[in-house]
């Protein structure tokens, strides 16, 4: 189950999966599975100082178009993915880390995202939508893991 704990200038999430942190990480870094959530996401290689792009659902009546600019921050394989991610407008930015746990019963995956404004309105609904979203992520992952 994905728990959200935190401030309003952040999200983080802790979820468990019975696998080894390998056959999770080859999940988290495929392009099958954020093809599920995004547009236009063909980044097919993680490493640190590489750039991706993506698109998401814009929101209406806000200058938010769904266009996404990121940047790998920190890779390191069965361990830690952190990238920069930004609007390509540049009106709102988060710092994210998704960083793979081993433990003797499978991993602990946590996702932390900072950098979020609660007084910004479009960053406020940048933040439900990863409230939103990632579970559902977690959650395909797990699904992904049962049926390989």
């Amino acid at each position: 189950m994905a728990e959200q704990v935190g401030e309003l200038t952040t999200v983080h999430f802790e979820y468990h999966y019975s696998y080894p942190a390998h056959r999770v990480w080859s999940i988290l870094t495929s392009p099958q599975l954020f093809g599920q959530w995004v547009r236009n996401f063909e980044t097919t290689r993680y490493a640190t100082g590489l750039t991706f792009s993506f698109d998401v659902f814009p929101f209406m009546g806000s200058g938010f178009v769904g266009e996404i600019d990121g940047r790998f921050t920190e890779v390191i394989d069965d361990e830690l993915l952190a990238y920069r991610m930004a609007t390509r407008d540049g009106s709102i930015a988060i710092d994210s880390r998704w960083t793979l746990n081993p433990d003797s019963e499978g991993t602990r995956l946590l996702v932390d995202a900072s950098g979020f404004d609660p007084d910004d309105q479009d960053q406020v609904r940048f933040r439900q939508l990863c409230l939103v979203g990632w579970p559902a992520v977690l959650g395909r992952i797990d699904e992904l893991l049962r049926e390989r």
